[in-house]
C-alpha cells in the first residue's frame, strides 16, 4: 500500500467524505517525511457513460456512494486508482494524468519507486464526477462544496505547497483557498507539452517541484 490512513479520522469529520468515503485524498506514505509537504489538486473524477447519479449536481451532493454500483465506486476511488500504479489502471487512457505526473515528479527529484506518488498528497479539486471524455460543467454548488472540502483538507494536512494541475480548477477555486497555490495545465491535455507565454507547462511544473523539495 503506497498511502497512509493516518489522517482518516480527521477526514471523516468532513461531511462529504462520510457520504463519499471513496473521495478521501491519497496521502502518500512518505508525505510528511520530506522537507516539504506537497498537495496536488487535479480536476475531477469520471463515471461510466451509462451512469446518471452525477448528472444533477444537487442530487449528487444530497446523496451518497451507497447508491452507486461497485463499478461506479471504483471509478471515484482516488486511493484505489493512484495506489494501483502504472502496471494496472494507469494503462487506461483516462489515467494519462497519473502517468504524466509521475514522470514529472521523478524528473523533479522525487525518488523513482514502485509508486512515486508515495511522496505527495493528491486529490481532485471538484467533488462531483464529470461525464466520461468531458470536462466538468461547473455549477455554483460544485464550487461551494469544493471550497468546503479543500479548505478542510488543507487545515488537516497543513501542506507547505499546494499545486493545481488543472487550469480550470485553479480558475474556479484558487482565490478562495485558505493558502496560496500554484497552477499548471492539466497533464493529460495538449497544453502540458505546448509552449505558452509562461513556457511549457510540464517544464514549469518540474522546475516548481524541484524548488519545493530542494
Amino acid at each position: 500500500m503506497h498511502y497512509t490512513e493516518y489522517y482518516d479520522n480527521d477526514f471523516d469529520s468532513i461531511p462529504f467524505y462520510r457520504n463519499y468515503p471513496e473521495y478521501r485524498p491519497f496521502i502518500g506514505k512518505y508525505f510528511a517525511d520530506g522537507k516539504s509537504k506537497i498537495l496536488l489538486l487535479a480536476e475531477s473524477h469520471y463515471l461510466p457513460t451509462s451512469s446518471t447519479a452525477h448528472l444533477v449536481p444537487k442530487n449528487w451532493y444530497e446523496n451518497s456512494s451507497c447508491l452507486l454500483t461497485d463499478e461506479e465506486r471504483r471509478w471515484i476511488n482516488t486511493r484505489g486508482i493512484i495506489n494501483s500504479g502504472k502496471n494496472q489502471h494507469w494503462k487506461h487512457k483516462g489515467h494519462t494524468i497519473y502517468r504524466n505526473l509521475e514522470k514529472a515528479l521523478i524528473e523533479s527529484g522525487i525518488p523513482k519507486s514502485a509508486n512515486s506518488f508515495s511522496y505527495v498528497a493528491c486529490m481532485n479539486a471538484f467533488q462531483r464526477p464529470a461525464k466520461t471524455k468531458d470536462s466538468l460543467r461547473v455549477h455554483e454548488i460544485d464550487t461551494e462544496n469544493a471550497f468546503l472540502v479543500l479548505n478542510s483538507v488543507i487545515e488537516i494536512l497543513k501542506p507547505d505547497h499546494i499545486c493545481f494541475v488543472s487550469s480550470k480548477a485553479s480558475k474556479h477555486l484558487a482565490q478562495k483557498l485558505i493558502c496560496p497555490s500554484k497552477a499548471f495545465a492539466h497533464p493529460a491535455s495538449a497544453w502540458w507539452n505546448r509552449t505558452s507565454r509562461s513556457g511549457v507547462a510540464r517544464e514549469q511544473f518540474i522546475k516548481y517541484m524541484t524548488e519545493c523539495i530542494s
